[in-house]
């Protein structure tokens, strides 16, 4: 039963009734010899360790799900923020069209009433010319028929002064008509002019709204494209995972073949052998057989570096789809930002002074969330790590990859717990940094100060004393005890508290350190750390997370670039 009570599960209720099984068993006092309770403790091994197994990967399918349900919120929000200022500027534009269309209509208007008042005007002057010529006829008459001498006189005296009069008559109506004539060509040149604006304004309106719509079709299409294939690079990278665990197993089952395999052959070739007696005979028995096993074990080799071999180029392959992928989404998220900005009406359409000054303050609204593109903060960021034992040297490597513009400072204290390192944020001459890095937990584990260290890193996470980021560094294990010590099992349970808060935090990331394993630590000295190789390894990461380079419009796999290529033994707790 020893290995019931080494299994945990993070859910209490199965952990109860583990408790009642094994409590149970105790109290039936069964033989422990007998088969069928040997067989029925080996089902419940099996049980709980599946039961462990299949938990542990539903915990990662539920992170795997809130990712992508985090990624199909952020291009949801943008297409609802795209979608509303296109409905904007489609209201703008229809309250432009009709005022447009009342100012035709009342040009229309205009134009009538200048031609109705153009067709009296000729009207009342053809009727006076008509009069002038009845008057003068009617005078000539009735003076050639009383007085023939003095009409004509009177006629030749009294004829200039009328074409003057006549003349300048007609004139000034001639000046006033064409006046009337030119007003109306004017207005009609102006009509024709704003007949073709407001054209050109639907008809650009309309191929903008049909090239809206194509343009959205293509981008959800694109997306839900770049969405399958990003699960179908997550479900190659977990069988990838599968398999290189796979062959790490294999490959540490043979290496510790072939270090017993060294073993006996030195132990036959130390032996002093007589020539010629039986244990001679028996010596050279035993080299045969021991070349037989290396031979053997040297085709195993072969055929696991073979596998190797045939894995790098699968995670080449995945290294080149995640930069393709990468590049998809970028390409996307720069041609929605180009679509969205593009999107601010026909060129030609102008509107009022009035009516601009009314849509000057909300033509172009921006969250206070939203972060501009090309926008860069220049103020030197400050970079604070605090630590054990394993953040030795660690500050040197991070200021050396990092560029001018941070300033990387660090607090060590070899043997102290989470609470004392904690201590040390309060101290007056301390700011706030930009960034916190937190290297703990390995002293909380050896003095069994779980609760205490879960407690102060909540409260640390609640308080917010930094402005930015809080990395936390996964708390390596110890390499001088076995794997299935009690030890080592908290730290795994630790480690997987560490992952659910950096879950629950949008401002804390963790850094896995899995891969730096007992080849790459200091494990055996006074105050472990980790070795050269270790501190660049788990300095890059910090380094990437810093930089912010796998933030994308979804959650994107770790790249593979800045995998180990040594597999040779397998990280604890894995």
């Amino acid at each position: 039963m020893s290995s019931l009570d080494t299994t945990h599960f993070s859910d209490t209720e199965l952990e109860d009734i583990k408790e009642n099984i094994i409590l149970t068993l105790m109290a039936l006092g069964l033989d422990g010899e007998d088969i069928n309770c040997q067989h029925l403790r080996r089902s419940l091994e099996s049980f709980f360790s599946v039961t462990k197994d299949r938990l542990d990967a539903l915990d990662g399918y539920r992170g795997e799900v809130s990712a992508l349900e985090g990624a199909y919120r952020s291009s949801r929000d943008q297409f609802n923020s795209s979608v509303h200022d296109h409905l904007r500027y489609e209201e703008m534009w229809l309250e432009e069209k009709e005022l447009l269309e009342t100012a035709v209509i009342n040009y229309k208007k205009r134009i009538r009433v200048l031609e109705s008042k153009q067709i009296t005007l000729a009207a009342t002057i053809e009727s006076e010319h008509k009069v002038d010529h009845s008057k003068d006829s009617v005078d000539v008459g009735v003076q050639t028929d009383h007085a023939p001498k003095i009409p004509m006189e009177v006629e030749a005296m009294s004829r200039p002064n009328y074409r003057v009069e006549t003349s300048h008559c007609a004139s000034s109506e001639d000046d006033a008509v064409n006046e009337l004539k030119r007003e109306i060509m004017t207005l009609r040149t102006q009509l024709e002019r704003l007949e073709t604006i407001h054209d050109e304004a639907c008809n650009t309106w309309t191929e903008q709204q049909e090239d809206y719509v194509g343009q959205e079709r293509d981008l959800r299409q694109r997306l839900a494209d770049a969405e399958i294939q990003n699960s179908v690079l997550l479900k190659r990278n977990d069988t990838l995972k599968s398999e290189l665990i796979t062959v790490r197993l294999e490959l540490e089952d043979s290496c510790d073949g072939g270090d017993n395999f060294i073993a006996n052959d030195y132990n036959v070739k130390s032996k002093r052998l007589i020539p010629g007696s039986g244990s001679d005979m028996k010596a050279s028995v035993d080299k045969a057989a021991n070349l037989s096993d290396n031979l053997s074990m040297e085709s195993q080799n072969l055929e696991i570096w073979s596998k190797i071999a045939n894995n790098m180029h699968v995670i080449d392959d995945l290294n080149k789809k995640y930069i393709e992928m990468n590049s998809v989404f970028m390409e996307l998220k720069r041609k929605l930002i180009d679509f969205t900005n593009s999107v601010s009406g026909p060129a030609e359409t102008r509107l009022p002074l009035a009516k601009l000054a009314c849509h000057k303050g909300r033509s172009a609204p921006q969250s206070k969330n939203t972060k501009p593109c090309t926008m860069f903060d220049t103020r030197s960021k400050t970079v604070l790590l605090i630590g054990d034992s394993y953040s030795h040297k660690l500050r040197e490597e991070i200021r050396s990859m990092l560029s001018s513009t941070y300033v990387v400072s660090s607090i060590k204290k070899t043997d102290a717990p989470l609470a004392v390192l904690l201590d040390s944020l309060s101290c007056d001459n301390i700011s706030i940094p930009d960034y916190l890095v937190l290297s703990a937990g390995s002293v909380d584990v050896a003095y069994n100060e779980i609760k205490a260290f879960k407690h102060d890193l909540l409260k640390l996470c609640l308080t917010r004393k930094f402005s930015s980021k809080l990395i936390i560094l996964k708390v390596p294990y110890n390499y001088l005890l076995p794997q299935w010590s009690i030890v080592n099992l908290e730290i795994n349970r630790l480690n997987k508290f560490l992952t659910h808060l950096s879950s629950k935090f949008e401002f804390v990331e963790l850094i896995d350190s899995c891969f730096v394993d007992r080849n790459l630590t200091n494990y055996r000295a006074v105050d472990p750390s980790y070795k050269a190789k270790g501190r660049q390894i788990v300095s890059r990461r910090i380094v990437s997370t810093i930089k912010g380079l796998f933030q994308t419009i979804i959650n994107p796999p770790c790249p593979l670039e800045e995998r180990p290529r040594n597999f040779s033994t397998v990280p604890m707790g894995s």
